[in-house]
């Protein structure tokens, strides 16, 4: 039983990982995440032509109109609250007992879905994360009609608790050897080993800024191991009963 909790929440972490790093969110979450940068240049005089061509050099291709669109949008999540209806968009895996919520930059802006009966599941095996949420915001106030939503129809699992927040680590180890897992595994003290070279930092420099470098991630890899942690144990269902006290609405406000 140990074990197989273990690879459920092995497979948990993996699939989580791949969604905070992966290219394959919509266009207009990951053009959310540099929309000031967008709206700057715009402002200093780039074209909008100059613009496209550079996301396009970064992996983020947009044609003139579909730009224009998506920036429309944006500018229109950012001043306009949206509201959430039953009528919205059916999630791509409707029998799935887990869904995610990944869209979480487009600030001020509820991601919709429909959830509960509508879907044919029971509201107890509905438990909604929230990912890549940038750090010090509040979920409940970026999908506020989410959660008015939630506290109305009450056909899921909410919990405030449910988070991935945002964070460089993945940036940081992609294409290396180094793991969330590794570097949490890793019992070497890094600040110590950093003392240590100390006395010979310029003939160390290179040893100094890997040992910096493992010190930061090894930083980073705390808090997000306990984001995981949390998720996993509601998911299961550990998490402080939260399948009972969804029947009373929101969970852990």
């Amino acid at each position: 039983m140990i074990d197989e909790n273990r690879n459920q929440k092995s497979q948990l972490i993996s699939a989580l990982q791949q969604l905070a790093q992966s290219n394959n969110r919509s266009k207009r979450a990951r053009l959310s995440e540099i929309f000031d940068d967008v709206e700057a240049a715009l402002a200093s005089g780039t074209t909008q032509k100059q613009v496209i061509a550079a996301l396009g050099k970064k992996g983020l291709p947009f044609t003139l109109r579909s730009f224009e669109t998506t920036l429309a949008r944006i500018r229109k999540g950012r001043n306009t609250e949206q509201i959430l209806t039953p009528a919205s968009a059916t999630p791509a895996n409707p029998s799935a007992p887990v869904q995610g919520l990944t869209e979480v930059e487009q600030e001020g802006e509820a991601s919709n879905t429909v959830i509960g009966d509508r879907i044919g599941v029971p509201a107890e095996k509905i438990k909604l994360i929230f990912t890549i949420v940038p750090a010090g915001k509040d979920v409940k106030k970026l999908f506020s009609a989410l959660f008015d939503f939630h506290e109305e129809h009450n056909n899921c699992v909410l919990d405030t608790r449910a988070i991935i927040y945002k964070t460089p680590l993945f940036d940081r180890i992609a294409g290396t050897e180094h793991t969330l897992e590794s570097i949490m595994a890793d019992e070497t003290d890094w600040k110590q080993k950093i003392i240590d070279a100390h006395p010979e930092r310029e003939a160390k420099k290179d040893e100094i800024s890997f040992y910096s470098w493992m010190k930061y991630n090894r930083g980073l890899a705390v808090p997000l191991t306990k984001d995981f942690d949390t998720v996993f144990s509601i998911i299961m269902g550990s998490g402080d009963k939260a399948n009972k006290q969804t029947k009373k609405g929101v969970n852990h406000a």
